[in-house]
């Protein structure tokens, strides 16, 4: 190690068992001291008039200039006042003994850096003439998409370096190369080989025609795609392709694209009277990527089909029983090409409800649902949509008639519908704003009276009479109803009348 006076050494160690006794520390040996040697920097008509540097065991670094010189530039160090340049700026210096350098000085040369791509622009740099250009004043290259950057280059074709000496005004020109990648090709489920290729960036590249190199049962060649298991090609056979990627020596993949034979597909409503349908699909896909009447395959999903009184529940291979079908389990194979494919609807016997909305202003769909679930798949009613001033009271089976005659029993989660045949209609019965009377026990009493009450509803500004106390106590009579579970007022006797006006912060119900 070298150093110098005011230099800072930090030696990191690790304690250990060895070492004398034991000590916490390192001790330093073979270590020598010397005095250093002087370097006398002279401004040579430069501003200021001198300036000292030391350097130690012979050698150094020589410290950046700080002189000017009006109308100059500094050039380097010569030996001399009027010598010529020994060393560049922060040059190495090897010496033992004490010794004086002189600035040399020189008028300004003009270094332009033609980037050579793009948008980018010019950069120019003033050099010393007769100075080394120097590493500093030496752009870095832009970043370019699909090149790497060679070199600077003057017009008689010589590379720019750190140590070139500049003489006059010049102009440097970026150089670029192109990456090269190689294009390797992949049968992707068939059987086959084509030998890789090489390419160029920016240079189109014609793909070899397969020329039947490569086969695969119940499937045509159609082509070539980046993405394996691709069925739609991105490269034709022969065709050209051009920037794959833009990284040095990669290899790009292109895997055959194979179109599948056709497949004749039946679909089977799987019940009397419905008519079958047909399409046709290919080998390797599904029943919803079919042939169109241009001849071209594409995705086309086959709706679900509805059967009043039925729920469907899938696609089958089977009339009955088999395995269920759907596009993501059942691609179609080279046999089926040969004999085609059926596929059987399986249906669930249930009950396709509609709903008459009574008034309600937005439309209801039908549902198809099994017997035993009409109940808890009854339709949400917006109340927007509700008649003015209206609230739902109930579902009610529909029947033949006019008016009140309409509304047949009302529809509760015990309501049996397994007997009403394959559809069935519900009417939505409407009632005004309403309150509910709730009959309680006071809190001192509980403990000594029996008894339940159910809640009463009540319209708004309708009479209602309270319905007959149904509690009891021993040895007591009923005198009547307070409205607070604390009060002992007797606010209403047993069936009363009670009526209530509908008020703006009232809730519906």
């Amino acid at each position: 190690i070298d150093a110098k006076s005011g230099d800072v050494i930090t030696i990191v160690y690790k304690k250990d068992s060895s070492g004398d006794k034991n000590d916490d520390c390192v001790y330093i040996r073979s270590f020598a001291a010397g005095a250093p040697t002087i370097i006398t920097l002279h401004a040579n008509n430069g501003t200021d008039e001198t300036a000292t540097q030391n350097i130690y065991c012979g050698k150094g670094v020589l410290n950046a200039n700080a002189f000017t010189c009006e109308g100059k530039l500094f050039a380097g160090w010569a030996t001399s006042a009027d010598g010529e340049i020994v060393y560049a700026d922060k040059a190495t210096i090897e010496t033992e003994e004490a010794m004086a350098l002189y600035a040399v000085w020189a008028d300004a040369v003009t270094v332009t850096f033609n980037y050579n791509y793009g948008t980018t622009k010019d950069k120019t740099v003033a050099i010393a003439k007769g100075a080394q250009i120097g590493a500093t004043n030496i752009p870095d290259a832009v970043k370019r998409t699909g090149y790497t950057f060679v070199g600077w280059f003057n017009d008689d074709g010589t590379q720019l370096a750190a140590e070139t000496i500049i003489n006059e005004d010049i102009t440097y020109t970026g150089k670029w190369a192109p990456i090269t990648y190689t294009i390797a090709f992949d049968a992707d489920g068939g059987e086959g080989s084509m030998d890789s290729i090489s390419a160029t960036y920016d240079q189109e590249v014609t793909i070899p025609l397969a020329e039947g190199r490569f086969t695969r049962t119940g499937y045509t060649f159609s082509g070539w795609s980046t993405y394996k298991g691709y069925m739609t090609p991105t490269v034709q056979d022969g065709g050209k392709v051009k920037n794959l990627t833009n990284v040095q020596d990669k290899v790009i993949t292109l895997y055959v694209t194979w179109k599948g034979n056709p497949v004749n597909i039946t679909v089977d409503y799987n019940y009397e009277g419905a008519e079958n349908i047909t399409r046709v699909g290919m080998v390797g896909s599904h029943y919803n990527y079919v042939r169109q009447d241009d001849g071209k395959y594409k995705q086309d999903s086959l709706v679900d089909p509805v059967r009043t009184g039925w729920i469907f529940l899938g696609w089958y291979d089977a009339p009955e029983g088999g395995n269920e079908v759907t596009p993501s389990n059942k691609k179609f194979t080279v046999e089926e090409a040969e004999n085609g494919f059926t596929m059987y609807a399986h249906w669930e016997k249930g009950i396709t409800v509609h709903f008459d909305g009574n008034g309600y202003t937005h439309t209801i769909n039908d549902k198809t649902v099994v017997p035993g679930k009409v109940y808890t798949n009854l339709p949400y009613l917006a109340e927007r949509y509700m008649p003015t001033d209206k609230r739902l009271e109930s579902w009610y089976i529909e029947l033949d008639g006019e008016g009140d005659a309409r509304f047949g029993a009302a529809v509760t989660k015990d309501t049996d519908f397994s007997t009403m045949g394959d559809e069935v209609t519900l009417i939505a019965k409407w009632r005004g704003y309403q309150y509910i009377i709730k009959y309680n026990i006071k809190y001192s009493d509980k403990s000594s009276v029996t008894g339940t009450m159910a809640d009463q509803p009540a319209p708004f500004g309708e009479n209602v009479k309270l319905n007959s106390c149904a509690y009891s106590r021993p040895g007591y009579d009923f005198a009547g109803w307070a409205t607070s579970s604390y009060g002992s007022t007797i606010a209403y006797a047993d069936g009363a009348t009670i009526k209530r006006d509908w008020e703006e912060d009232d809730w519906g119900d």
